[in-house]
């Protein structure tokens, strides 16, 4: 073996380390989330009037007690929303971890501070949604990195921390997602918090 397979064998070895370290992706995602995607993306026939409406006070615990939508009624909705799926709302929850998913969302766990049940909620990324939505959602994400600690692949429990949090509710399939609600009840997106 010459000095120059040598050089390439090491640079290679410091490369994979480098990518490991950094928790870097193999690969950028080939295109944004695919099930349901206009509608957990805003950009669905209702998107503009929720966005403009009331957010309604709700309650981890009632959300997830909405009857959920067979696979079938998801699969057959890929574009449309069920009624529930048009109300935004504001819970009282406690943020208990979160990771970045494979199509770049920030995909967090809530648990309902009275009675610990958890669902999730999800900020797409901002090259995800409408244009119209683009900045908001990059500025969100940036602003959950700086709150909470930036996102990587890998889920990460965190120290519970109280918040309110404003998102559109949106179910989605079921498939062993870290946090899940029983009835797949998600914030999808997510609008804002405060705490």
């Amino acid at each position: 073996m010459n000095r120059k397979n040598v050089a390439i064998i090491l640079l290679l070895v410091l490369v994979a380390l480098l990518v490991i370290w950094l928790d870097v992706p193999a690969a950028k995602p080939s295109r944004c989330g695919i099930e349901r995607q206009a509608v957990k993306t805003l950009a669905d026939k209702d998107a503009a009037s929720i966005m403009k409406g009331p957010i309604q006070a709700t309650t981890i615990h009632d959300l997830i007690a909405h009857a959920a939508p067979s696979k079938q009624e998801l699969m057959d909705a890929s574009a449309t929303r069920f009624p529930a799926e048009k109300m935004k709302v504001e819970v009282t929850a406690m943020v208990t971890g979160y990771k970045k998913e494979s199509d770049l969302d920030f995909h967090i766990v809530l648990a309902d501070p009275s009675t610990g049940q958890t669902m999730i909620a999800e900020i797409p990324s901002g090259s995800c949604v409408p244009i119209e939505y683009a900045s908001e959602f990059t500025a969100l994400q940036k602003q959950f990195a700086s709150d909470f600690g930036k996102p990587i692949a890998r889920f990460k429990q965190v120290t519970p921390e109280k918040v309110k949090i404003t998102g559109i509710v949106f179910f989605d399939f079921l498939h062993g997602q870290t946090g899940v609600a029983p009835n797949g009840v998600e914030l999808h997106p997510v609008l804002g918090w405060s705490k």
